[in-house]
């Protein structure tokens, strides 16, 4: 009986099923599109804390700030504090926390530092001192960096402004920020 079916649709009308599907299919995808567009959803950000839960409602919520600071202390960490046994993972996960074209720009730059860490014994830490938001939107940071080499040891004072936007949040960056501008000055 259901060959008969198959044969009786097939052989009266040739590709009639074929074009039932490919309508009803460019019909749901109308109606999801139509959808979508109607019910623009929104992302939410959440704070669960150990006294209140709320809805993050503005750039402006403290919640936010303190993420933006733990975003500067870890790219610190990770751009400044290195020695020649984690400089490649550390730059990794740096890079991961700078926009596309900042990482382009400051490609070979990084390249030739890792080269000259890995040739020799040498460590470093960094430490972020200040940050500070400025009326033009940029942050300028204080970083206190304390070095050795084999023979020798250093302490030095940088001044580092960055310009920090949004970005989505991924697995290899966690906090939807990243640098697009960064300038080191020596204190």
């Amino acid at each position: 009986m259901v060959n008969r079916v198959k044969n009786i649709v097939h052989t009266s009308y040739p590709g009639a099923a074929k074009n039932i599907v490919i309508i009803g299919l460019l019909i749901l995808l109308a109606l999801t599109y139509m959808d979508a567009k109607e019910n623009k959803r929104e992302v939410l950000a959440i704070y669960v804390g150990e006294k209140e839960t709320r809805l993050i409602t503005s750039d402006k919520d403290p919640i936010l700030q303190k993420e933006l600071v733990n975003f500067v202390k870890n790219f610190v960490e990770k751009y400044y504090s290195y020695s020649n046994h984690n400089i490649r993972e550390n730059m990794e996960l740096a890079t991961d926390l700078m926009s596309e074209k900042l990482f382009r720009k400051k490609q070979s730059e990084i390249n030739e530092s890792v080269s000259k860490v890995l040739a020799r014994e040498y460590s470093q830490k960094a430490r972020l001192r200040k940050l500070t938001k400025k009326d033009n939107g940029t942050y300028e940071a204080v970083i206190d960096i304390k070095g050795k080499a084999k023979m020798s040891s250093f302490e030095s004072k940088y001044g580092v402004e960055f310009v920090i936007q949004r970005t989505q949040r991924t697995k290899n960056n966690k906090y939807g920020l990243e640098i697009a501008y960064v300038k080191e000055n020596r204190i």
